[in-house]
């Protein structure tokens, strides 16, 4: 039985943990969709000024925890099905885990919530740019 972890470039990994960590900085900052996220779930100012209040280092930390394991599961796949290394692959890669993972998790979990679209839009737009980017970095990286 093959040791799955052979496959896995450590160096690929952190680096489209950091990139996705980044993704999300900019993705939900006033720059991109911050504005329209806020307005779609309807927070208000008191809302954000509590969670200001309670800080960011748990999200922030779990965010890099996540990224850290998707970018792994993502290069243990890519590798064991020894995909190329090519910028479309990657692409193609990227996407359909988002199709397959990503996007029928967080609509199916809007549905329920009773969440708004347009914010619903917004997360599943940032999973799709953040899979297509970490798949990028995992599958381009000189192996």
């Amino acid at each position: 039985m093959p040791n799955i972890c052979d496959c896995v470039n450590g160096w690929s990994v952190l680096v489209s943990t950091l990139v996705a960590f980044v993704i999300g900085g900019l993705w939900y900052s006033p720059v991109l969709f911050s504005n329209a996220w806020v307005k779609a779930h309807g927070f208000t100012e008191a809302h954000l000024e509590e969670t200001k209040k309670r800080g960011c280092a748990g999200p922030f930390a779990t965010a890099l925890i996540t990224y850290f394991i998707m970018g792994w599961v993502m290069a243990v796949f890519a590798g064991a099905m020894k995909m190329p290394s090519d910028w479309m692959c990657a692409l193609g890669f990227g996407f359909l885990c988002w199709l397959g993972f990503s996007m029928p998790i967080t609509l199916t979990h809007a549905k329920f919530v009773n969440a708004p679209i347009c914010a619903w839009m917004v997360d599943a737009g940032h999973s799709l740019v953040t899979l297509i980017a970490m798949a990028e970095v995992i599958m381009l990286w000189p192996k």
